[in-house]
């Protein structure tokens, strides 16, 4: 066997293995953007995407997009802060969980949907619900209005 021989062979499993992992490299690239694209799908069917504030009056009218994890508190590190007002830094938590926007609170604190007290952990929410933490009041939207009230 010739030199020759000997680097072809050895080039022609360079050349497979090269071409292998990149059909792999492509298999694992097209799994991963159709798990990004079917998340896509879904949170563009959600029944909700903004937060709209109506009490205290200081805050009414004031409109908040929904992230995948949003703290609702008085902390300015929260997604939707509201400072002044009788929330703890971080009071309760809405959060994109299987689909849908779910909201909790931690056990002691006193929140209702609906004019209903919140019981389970985690509460999905749709279109339309009323959220009352301490002396703050939301409203549950799927799309934005115009600042202001007028479209409540």
């Amino acid at each position: 066997m010739s030199a020759y021989e000997v680097v072809s062979s050895i080039m022609r499993y360079v050349f497979l293995g090269t071409l292998l992992y990149f059909i792999v490299l492509l298999i694992v690239r097209s799994i991963s953007e159709w798990r990004y694209l079917r998340m896509a799908q879904r949170i563009l069917q959600l029944s909700i995407h903004w937060i709209l504030v109506i009490e205290p009056e200081k805050y009414r009218g004031k409109w908040f997009p929904l992230k995948e994890y949003n703290d609702i508190g008085s902390g300015s590190e929260c997604e939707i802060p509201l400072a002044q007002t009788e929330l703890k830094a971080r009071h309760a938590r809405i959060v994109l969980k299987n689909g849908e926007y779910r909201f909790s609170t931690k056990k002691r604190r006193y929140c209702e949907i609906n004019g209903q007290p919140v019981i389970r952990r985690e509460t999905p929410l749709a279109d339309g619900d009323i959220i009352w933490i301490q002396d703050v009041c939301f409203i549950c939207h799927r799309t934005r209005g115009k600042e202001g009230l007028d479209d409540a």
